[in-house]
């Protein structure tokens, strides 16, 4: 009706109004459209808008009734929790497995179904958790891999918190683990006389050290074998080398041969098989050509390095071998030297060897070395019948040291001539020496039996 009245109407014009009340009629009509599109608008934001403040008054009632139900499972864990590193702390104060096992309770430590939201960074629940479960934290470490144990020590410095579990203790259980042992917990508290030991200490450069000897690239193995094998020719002499990876089937072989009589195995050390590393052996053919084209002095060379780890605290020791046949003379000569390699990845067994092979090139003794190295043994043996020549052998002290390293306690007693340096050298002569002794193993009866005076305790 406003919109009418304001139309302007001329006089004369009767003809023009109906269609000017048609304009303005259709103009009143489309005002009132948009009001009423405009009040539709206005209500669906309105009932948005409810909509949407019914459901965070929902959402909040919602997280204080989470926030109240957690903070009673919390307190109910830590009462749990408390209790059970209680236990603990009493069991790993025990001298053997068997007595911690006896003084724990019948019941299961099985925590309530609690799961704490440690993602949302609740420094909070970690703070109590590196308080009161200290003993179950040491136990979950100790079942992680080398690899999931690196990680986590680098996420950041949590294992500087820790009281009564060290990293270092956690980092030797890990390393004998990796060696196929099952160890007791015992091993993963704070190692003797390292009480002040930061990090990991020794043991997780010692499975670093292992894992890197393992992946070593077969090149930088043959250029070792080249450059070593030359202080082992003669004079004048030149060489055929051809380096050689026995299989891991054979070298097991060669163990469950060469074990002592009745020997068990103990599974709190890892199986030989796994802590013995053939890392290289070459074979060598040598002469020496004139000048008129004539050959002599043909010899055959066979040297070997291999890495051992210790079976109760997985330290490495090298055990360097060379083994000469002179066709000329009959005869075998057989050297063995062993020296323990220090905590540091990778190892230097490289260097060791050399400096072993240039003292013995020199004629020197092997004591006289930086890396501390000890000579086995070294004989000659004559004719088809192989009897010993000159023999030389460690102390008695040595072989039961290394007896230890090897194969772990004693099970049985030594039988006369049959002792620990008996058994010792049996087995270090086939995996060091395998040809000739592992290939023909009527040799290595043959040798041992020649040298079995040499050998009593």
């Amino acid at each position: 009706r406003a919109v009418l009245k304001s139309l302007h109407l001329s006089p004369g014009r009767a003809d023009d109004r109906l269609v000017s009340c048609r304009a303005g009629c259709d103009a009143v009509d489309g005002v009132l459209a948009d009001f009423g599109l405009q009040e539709t608008l206005r209500q669906e934001q309105q009932e948005k808008r409810l909509a949407l403040q019914h459901a965070l008054e929902e959402k909040r009632r919602k997280e204080a009734e989470l926030r109240k139900s957690r903070d009673m499972e919390q307190a109910e864990l830590r009462r749990v929790q408390l209790e059970q590193r209680q236990a603990l702390t009493q069991a790993m104060q025990t001298p053997t497995l068997e007595d911690a096992e006896s003084s724990l309770p019948a019941q299961k430590f099985t925590a309530p179904c609690v799961a704490p939201d440690f993602a949302q960074g609740d420094r909070c629940m970690l703070n109590w958790f590196l308080e009161f479960a200290e003993a179950l934290l040491g136990e979950v470490l100790c079942f992680l891999d080398g690899i999931s144990l690196t990680i986590l020590e680098m996420c950041s410095t949590w294992w500087r918190r820790l009281v009564g579990t060290k990293l270092s203790g956690v980092w030797r259980f890990v390393h004998l683990c990796s060696l196929g042992a099952r160890p007791p917990m015992a091993l993963a508290r704070v190692p003797k006389g390292l009480a002040m030991l930061k990090g990991g200490g020794p043991w997780k450069q010692l499975w670093l050290a292992r894992r890197k000897l393992l992946e070593e690239p077969d090149e930088a193995q043959r250029q070792v074998a080249f450059e070593q094998a030359r202080l082992l020719l003669s004079p004048g002499s030149h060489a055929v080398v051809q380096p050689l990876k026995p299989s891991g089937r054979f070298l097991q072989m060669i163990i469950q041969n060469c074990l002592p009589d009745g020997f068990q195995h103990d599974p709190r050390f890892g199986p030989l098989h796994e802590r013995w590393c053939s890392h290289l052996m070459v074979g060598m053919e040598a002469m020496v050509t004139h000048a008129n084209g004539v050959q002599t002095n043909h010899e055959q060379l066979y040297m070997s390095w291999s890495v051992c780890f210790s079976a109760f605290q997985g330290l490495p020791r090298l055990f360097l071998a060379s083994a000469r046949w002179g066709p000329a003379q009959g005869a075998w000569e057989v050297d063995l030297a062993e020296c323990r390699l220090p905590a540091k990845a990778p190892l230097p067994w490289a260097a060791a060897a050399q400096e072993i092979h240039e003292l013995r090139a020199e004629s020197r003794a092997l004591s006289h070395g930086l890396c501390d190295a000890t000579e086995l043994c070294g004989f000659q043996f004559q004719g088809p019948q192989w009897r010993v020549r000159n023999p030389s052998l460690a102390s008695q002290e040595h072989w039961h040291r290394l007896y230890k390293d090897l194969f772990g306690l004693e099970q049985r007693p030594s039988r006369a001539g049959r002792g620990r340096a008996y058994d010792c050298l049996k087995l270090l002569l086939a995996l060091t020496c395998p040809n000739p002794f592992a290939q023909e193993p009527q040799k290595l009866a043959l040798a041992l039996e020649s040298l079995q005076p040499h050998l009593e305790d």
